[in-house]
């Protein structure tokens, strides 16, 4: 059956839903009393939504045909988020990043590995994925679709950053506590 228009303005509208889910969310989780659980939370609801997200834009303006770049991106995320769980886990000395320790001699490497080697490679991958995808996209001969692609691609972008943004504050000592 045909999604009715009104069906695709608002599939249409979901990508910028999930960024603006993610901006306030991330507001939110950062003024909570319990920061972590708050942004785990956060995280937990802008992956669910960005998958719903996805699953709308392909089923009314792919015919659910083209659903792979979505999933594959989405899988490519959680890789990312459980990379930069280990590098936390296994090269935090205390379990605890401590503030404006990205700072000294012994952090910078541990902030190449938890923050920018993670961001670079998730980064690469969400890039030739979607590229493949306008590709086959554009020779499926959907035009306005490839801006919805691009949309969906820059709140995936959002959204893996949360928890790198979250540790540079820390880590780098931008902000005050």
């Amino acid at each position: 059956m045909e999604p009715t228009n009104s069906e695709k303005v608002v599939a249409g509208f979901s990508p910028v839903f999930v960024l603006v889910l993610a901006i306030g969310g991330l507001t939110a989780a950062l003024t909570a009393s319990s920061v972590e659980s708050a942004a785990y939370v956060l995280l937990l609801v802008c992956w669910i939504s960005l998958l719903m997200s996805g699953i709308w834009l392909s089923r009314c303006f792919f015919a659910y045909q083209f659903a792979w770049p979505f999933v594959v991106c989405l899988a490519g995320i959680a890789v990312g988020w459980a990379w930069q769980r280990y590098v936390y886990v296994a090269y935090l000395p205390h379990k605890f990043l401590e503030y404006g320790y990205f700072l000294k001699p012994a952090g910078r490497h541990v902030r190449v590995l938890l923050i920018e080697a993670p961001a670079q490679a998730i980064t690469a991958m969400l890039v030739v994925i979607l590229a493949v995808a306008a590709l086959v996209a554009w020779r499926r001969s959907a035009r306005i679709s490839l801006v919805l692609l691009v949309a969906w691609g820059f709140a995936a972008f959002v959204v893996f950053g949360i928890p790198a943004f979250g540790l540079s504050l820390q880590g780098d000592a931008a902000i005050f506590i």
